[in-house]
C-alpha cells in the first residue's frame, strides 16, 4: 500500500485520511493550525454528500450529529414564498461545522493529524514526494493530496497563475440560540431582498446558523466597521423573525468575510499530486455545495483507485472524472449570486415574478442533477 501526505486538515482534507486508511494506505495529515480547535458556523450537506459517505460507509456517524430538513425555501423580504424544494426522500442535513468536524477527526487514530505543520515547499521525483514545513522539519510519502483550500499554498506553487477571485459581496455568519423562534425548526431559507440575502439554517439544540450576505466593494472599510445594530438597520423592514435573530446573536460570535471563488481549472492531478476541495474549485456558497463537493471529490478518487489503476494514472482519471462537473457547479453557484444580489428595484420584481412562474418539475430537475454524482 502506499504513503500519503494529505495537507490540510478541513473537512475533505479529514474525510479523505478515513477514506485511505479504511482502504490500507498510510496516511498523515498536516495542518497549518496550531492545535485542535473546532469552530465554525454552520454547513449543510445534500444529498449527494451523503450519496458520497454512503460509498465510503461514514453515515450513519455523521447523521448523529446533524439536524435534517425538510425543506429549503426562497422568500422575499415581506415573508413571500418565491421558490421551494422539498427533501422528500433525498437525505438533506444542517450541522454546526465543529460538530461534523469532530466526528470526522474522532474516526482517525491518534497521531494521524499534526497541528501546527504550515507547508512552505515540496517536491517530487519518481520516488515519491517531500515536504518542508515552516519549523523546518520535513517529511516524506509516494503521494500528496492538497486539500488546503482556497488559500491553498499547493496550488500556488503548481498553478501560480490560478488565485481567488472576488464574488461582489461580502457575507456575515453567526449562531444564535434560540431556535424556539422559528415557526417551522426543519425549513432553511434565504430571503433575497433590497438590502441582500439573509439565510437561516436550524441546527441541533436549539441553535440556529445565519448568514447575511450584501454587495460591497472588496475589503470595504465601511464593512468591516458594521456592528450587530449596524447590521439589524441594514436588514430592518425584512420579515421576522430576521431581525431578532441578529440581536440574539453575541456580537463577538459573528464574524464577517469577503467571498470568493476560483476560474476554472484545467488539470487537478500533477503526477504525484492531486489538488481537491477548495484549493481545486473553490466555489461560493450559494448552493450549499463546497463541503459535498470535496466528499464527492473523495468518493470518486476512492472509486478510480478501486480499479486498481496505479496511483498516478488514478488521479488523472479522477481528474476527468470531476472537472466538468465541478466547473459547472461553480458556474451555477456564480450565477446564483448574482440572480439573489440583483439590488435594482426593476429587476428584482422581475426576477421574484419569474421564480413564482418555474414549474416544480423544472425546479425538481435542476436540482436532481444537482444531487446526481
Amino acid at each position: 500500500m502506499a504513503s500519503f501526505i494529505i495537507i490540510g486538515a478541513g473537512i475533505g482534507g479529514l474525510t479523505a485520511a478515513n477514506a485511505l486508511m479504511n482502504t490500507g494506505h498510510e496516511v498523515h495529515v498536516y495542518e497549518s493550525y496550531p492545535k485542535l480547535k473546532p469552530s465554525g458556523m454552520g454547513i449543510t450537506l445534500a444529498p449527494n454528500a451523503f450519496k458520497a459517505l454512503s460509498f465510503l460507509n461514514f453515515v450513519e456517524d455523521i447523521k448523529k450529529v446533524g439536524k435534517p430538513l425538510d425543506s429549503f425555501q426562497i422568500r422575499s423580504e415581506t415573508g413571500n414564498l418565491l421558490s421551494a424544494i422539498q427533501s422528500n426522500e433525498n437525505i438533506t442535513m444542517a450541522f454546526h461545522r465543529a460538530d461534523l468536524y469532530v466526528s470526522l477527526f474522532q474516526r482517525l487514530p491518534n497521531g494521524i493529524v499534526s497541528f501546527n505543520k504550515k507547508c512552505v515547499d515540496f517536491k517530487q521525483d519518481q520516488n515519491g514526494v517531500k515536504v518542508t514545513f515552516a519549523d523546518g522539519s520535513h517529511t516524506k510519502g509516494d503521494y500528496l493530496l492538497g486539500v488546503d483550500g482556497i488559500h491553498s499554498m499547493i496550488r500556488q506553487k503548481i498553478a501560480p497563475s490560478i488565485s481567488p477571485q472576488f464574488a461582489g459581496y461580502t457575507c456575515w455568519r453567526g449562531i444564535s440560540k434560540r431556535a424556539d423562534i422559528l415557526k417551522s425548526p426543519n425549513i432553511a431559507m434565504e430571503t433575497w431582498g433590497p438590502n441582500g440575502r439573509f439565510g437561516i439554517v436550524p441546527l441541533r439544540e436549539n441553535q440556529i446558523y445565519w448568514f447575511a450576505v450584501t454587495n460591497a466593494a472588496e475589503n470595504s472599510k465601511r464593512m468591516k466597521k458594521y456592528s450587530k445594530s449596524d447590521l439589524v438597520l441594514h436588514f430592518e423592514g425584512y420579515h421576522e423573525p430576521i431581525t431578532q435573530i441578529i440581536e440574539q446573536t453575541e456580537e463577538e460570535a459573528i464574524v464577517r468575510n469577503d467571498l470568493y471563488d476560483l476560474p476554472k481549472m484545467n488539470r487537478y492531478a500533477y503526477d504525484r499530486i492531486l489538488l481537491m476541495g477548495d484549493a481545486a474549485h473553490a466555489m461560493t456558497p450559494n448552493l450549499g455545495q463546497g463541503a459535498c463537493q470535496a466528499m464527492e471529490d473523495v468518493a470518486v478518487l476512492s472509486m478510480c483507485m478501486k480499479r486498481q489503476l496505479p496511483i498516478n494514472e488514478a488521479f488523472v482519471a479522477f481528474e476527468k472524472e470531476r472537472i466538468k462537473r465541478v466547473q459547472k457547479i461553480v458556474d451555477r453557484s456564480r450565477l446564483m449570486g448574482r440572480v439573489g444580489q440583483m439590488n435594482h428595484p426593476v429587476a428584482r420584481k422581475l426576477r421574484n415574478g419569474i421564480m413564482t412562474l418555474i414549474p416544480d418539475r423544472l425546479r425538481v430537475k435542476q436540482i436532481d442533477e444537482l444531487y446526481q454524482i
